[in-house]
C-alpha cells in the first residue's frame, strides 16, 4: 500500500513520513482540531479542508505565517513542511536541518530576547544544511559566535543580508557555483575568517560584505581582492590605480575613503557597485572607462568634493542616487547611451548648472534633480513620457523648462519650490497634473492648462504668490482643495463660454474670479 504526496503526487510507502521526491511532509495537522492526517484533503475528525502553503511562493519573514501551519521537529527547530523558521535549537552544539527543507528563514539562529534586557545567542559549533537549501535568509546565522564549521550546498542560489554576520569563530567559507547573490554585509565580523571562496556565478555582491574580516590575507598594497572582485580597500588611502585583475568593485569598497582624491580605474573593469565610491569627499575627477555599463545605486553619492566626471557610451543606467549629494558638481554631460536617470539621481547637487539629457533617455526617477538650486534651464527630450513626482522639488535657480508633447504626467511636487521659475507650457499630451506640481513658483505670473487635462489635483498651485491669470479648459472634470490658496496675486480665471455654472460647483471661493471667453 502506498500514500501519495500532497505536493508533488508522488507515491510514497504507507509508513512515509516525508515524500521520496520533494521531502514534503506527508499528511497534514488539521488548523482546527490539531490531528494528524495520513493522506485526503479533509480532516479525518472534524473534516475541515486542509489549505497548504505554496512553498514555490514562501516567504522568509517568519511574521507571514500562522501558528496553525507549524509544528516542533524532533530537533526542537520549529518547521512549516519545507520551510525552517521561528526558532532553532540554541541548546545544541550540532544541528542537521532535515532533509526536504528548501528555505532556511530569516533570523533562524540569530539572538533571542529572555527578557527585556537579556538575550541569548545560540551555542552552535557545526550545522549540516541538506541540498534541497535553495535559500538562506537574512540573519539566519548571525551571532552564531561559536560556528566553526558550514557547508553551503550546491542547491543553494541566494544567501541573505548578515547571514553569517558575527560568526566570529567561523575561519573559512566555499560559496558554491549555484549562488547568485549575496546579500549586504553577509559575512560582517567575521573576524576569524581566513578563506573564502566566491565563484564567478556570483553577479552581485552586497555592501560592507567583509566588514570587519580582519583575517582575510590582502594584497602587498593592502587591497582585499578575492578573485576579480576588490572589496576593501584601506580608509586612508590618497590616490589608487586599480589593479588589472580586478574586473567588478564591490558595493561600498572605498566607503570611509575621505582622503582619497585621484583613482584610475582600468578598462578590465566592467562592473562598480553600489555605494562603491559613497562619502570620498575628497575626490575632485573621475573618469569611467568603457567597460562600464551602469552606474549602480549610490555610487558617487556624498562626493561633495567632485567636480568633473567623464561618464562613456557605454553606460546605460544611472542609478538611485548615483551623485546625490555631490555638491562641487557643476556640469555634467549623459550621453546618447542612457535610457534611465533614476530616483534622486542627482539630488543635492546645488551647483549644477548645465545638464544636456539626451534623447535616449525614457525616464526621469523621482526626485531625480531635486535640491540642484543652481540649475537655471533643462530641456527634457522628447523621448520621456513621464516626469515624475519631486523630479525638480528646490531647483530655485531654474527660471525655463521646455517640456515636450511626449509628456502625459506631470508628478506629485514635480516643480514645488521652483522659485525662479517665471513661466511653463504644458503640452496638451498631458492629462494629469499631480498634487503640488507647482507649489511655491512664487515667480509663476500665467499658465494655461491644455484641452487634455481633465483633473488638477490639490495644492498644484498652492503659493504661487506671483500669479496673476490661469486658463482652464472645459476638460477639466475636478479641481482639488487648496490649488489656488495664497495665490495673492490670482485676478483672472479664464474658463470657456458656458461653463460658468460647473466651475462655481467646483471653485466656489473663487467665483468672483472666473471669467468665461
Amino acid at each position: 500500500m502506498s500514500i501519495k504526496c500532497q505536493n508533488c503526487g508522488a507515491e510514497n510507502v504507507d509508513n512515509a513520513k516525508y515524500c521520496c521526491e520533494c521531502g514534503n511532509k506527508i499528511g497534514f495537522y488539521c488548523k482546527k482540531c490539531g490531528t494528524f492526517n495520513r493522506s485526503g484533503k479533509f480532516c479525518i475528525s472534524c473534516g475541515t479542508k486542509n489549505d497548504p502553503i505554496d512553498w514555490n511562493k514562501a516567504s522568509t519573514n517568519p511574521d507571514d505565517y500562522s501558528w496553525e501551519n507549524v509544528y516542533e521537529d524532533e530537533s526542537g527547530t520549529y518547521t512549516a513542511d519545507r520551510l525552517v523558521f521561528l526558532k532553532g535549537n540554541y541548546e545544541a552544539k550540532k544541528i542537521e536541518i532535515r532533509q526536504g527543507t528548501r528555505i532556511i528563514c530569516d533570523d533562524f539562529l540569530a539572538y533571542y530576547w529572555i527578557d527585556e534586557y537579556h538575550y541569548k545567542d545560540a551555542i552552535v559549533e557545526e550545522i549540516i544544511i541538506p541540498d534541497s537549501v535553495t535559500q538562506i535568509g537574512n540573519n539566519a546565522f548571525g551571532d552564531c559566535i561559536s560556528l566553526r564549521s558550514i557547508v553551503i550546498p550546491d542547491s543553494v542560489t541566494q544567501i541573505g543580508e548578515q547571514a553569517f554576520s558575527y560568526c566570529s569563530s567561523l575561519q573559512s567559507i566555499v560559496i558554491p557555483n549555484s549562488v547568485t547573490q549575496i546579500g549586504d554585509r553577509a559575512f560582517e565580523g567575521c573576524s576569524s575568517l581566513q578563506s573564502i571562496v566566491i565563484p564567478d556565478s556570483v553577479t552581485q555582491i552586497g555592501w560592507c560584505l567583509l566588514d570587519g574580516c580582519k583575517g582575510l590575507p590582502k594584497r602587498d598594497d593592502n587591497l582585499l581582492v578575492i578573485n576579480d572582485w576588490l572589496l576593501q580597500v584601506p580608509e586612508n588611502i590618497k590616490q589608487i590605480t586599480i589593479p588589472n585583475i580586478v574586473r567588478k568593485v564591490g558595493c561600498g569598497a572605498f566607503v570611509g575613503c575621505s582622503n582619497l582624491q585621484s583613482i584610475v580605474i582600468p578598462d578590465s573593469v566592467t562592473q562598480i557597485g553600489d555605494g562603491a565610491f559613497e562619502g570620498c569627499s575628497s575626490l575632485q575627477s573621475i573618469v569611467i572607462p568603457d567597460s562600464v555599463t551602469q552606474i549602480l545605486r549610490q555610487t558617487f553619492r556624498g562626493c561633495r568634493g567632485l567636480q568633473s566626471i567623464v561618464i562613456p557610451n557605454s553606460v546605460t543606467r544611472i542609478g538611485d542616487g548615483a551623485f546625490e549629494g555631490c555638491s562641487s558638481l557643476q556640469s555634467i554631460v549623459i550621453p546618447d547611451s542612457v535610457t534611465q536617470i533614476e530616483t534622486c539621481a542627482f539630488e543635492g547637487c546645488s551647483s549644477l548648472q548645465s545638464i544636456v539629457i539626451p534623447d535616449s533617455v525614457t525616464q526621469i526617477g523621482v526626485g531625480a534633480f531635486h535640491g540642484c538650486s543652481s540649475l537655471q534651464s533643462i530641456v527634457i527630450p522628447y523621448s520621456v513620457t513621464q516626469i515624475e513626482s519631486y523630479a525638480f522639488n528646490d531647483c530655485s535657480s531654474l527660471q525655463s523648462i521646455v517640456i515636450p508633447n511626449s509628456v502625459t504626467q506631470i508628478g506629485s511636487g514635480a516643480f514645488e519650490g521652483c522659485s525662479s521659475l517665471q513661466s511653463i507650457i504644458i503640452p496638451d499630451s498631458v492629462t494629469r497634473i499631480e498634487i503640488s506640481a507647482f507649489n511655491g513658483c512664487i515667480s509663476l505670473r500665467s499658465i494655461v492648462i491644455p484641452d487634455s487635462v481633465t483633473q488638477i489635483f490639490r495644492e498644484t498651485f498652492h503659493g504661487c504668490s506671483s500669479l496673476q491669470s490661469i486658463v482652464i479648459p472645459n476638460s477639466v472634470a475636478q479641481i482639488g482643495d487648496y490649488t489656488f490658496l495664497s495665490c495673492s496675486s490670482l485676478r483672472s480665471i479664464f474658463i470657456p463660454n458656458g461653463t460658468k455654472e460647473k466651475f462655481q460647483k467646483m471653485l466656489p471661493e473663487y467665483k468672483h474670479l472666473l471669467q468665461e471667453q
